[in-house]
């Protein structure tokens, strides 16, 4: 178990670098393996996905299902142009290797440095948060679409567009925070 935390923890990569934005994530599994999941990837357009994701249970199984899901979106998100396209080759491909009690919650989102936007789809995942520099809450970042890897043959549509501001803050968090 100890071996499979580690393996684990080697998944999280805490930073990212993105011109004018500073961003930090933490993860601390309560049990040694676990199934939430984050993410930064950097685009060839200079924009860069935020992945925030959590798989039903816990422990091994759990992980394992991650991983699968952290493969998979990794190598569909350098073939696929959009988040409604990606959330759905990811879906599809969940769905054909899960059984119909599993599934995995996700926010996906993809930060445009050059528009000072978010723009994000959220497959049953927890509410983030955009809160202005006064503190206060600007914006709720629901759900939009259910969990990914019950329905093979589900459409998502278009992502929700957020426009930031110097000082805004996005928090994102799993069912712990």
């Amino acid at each position: 178990m100890q071996l499979a935390r580690e393996i684990q923890q080697r998944y999280y990569s805490t930073t990212a670098t993105l011109d004018g934005f500073d961003i930090a994530a933490a993860a601390h599994p309560a049990d040694e393996t676990g199934g939430d999941y984050f993410d930064f990837l950097p685009q060839p357009d200079g924009s860069l996905y935020i992945i925030l994701a959590d798989s039903a249970g816990h422990g091994i199984g759990a992980a394992f299902l991650m991983a699968e899901t952290r493969a998979t979106l990794r190598a569909y998100a350098t073939l696929t142009p959009d988040i409604p396209s990606l959330l759905k080759r990811l879906n599809r491909t969940l769905a054909d290797s899960l059984a119909g009690n599993r599934f995995v919650t996700m926010f996906l989102g993809r930060i445009d440095p050059r528009k000072r936007s978010l723009e994000y789809a959220s497959a049953g995942h927890e509410p983030g948060y955009l809160l202005r520099d006064s503190g206060e809450i600007g914006a709720v970042l629901g759900s939009t679409e259910p969990p990914l890897g019950l329905f093979p043959d589900q459409e998502f549509g278009s992502a929700q567009v957020v426009p930031r501001e110097r000082g805004h803050t996005i928090v994102l968090l799993t069912d712990g925070i």
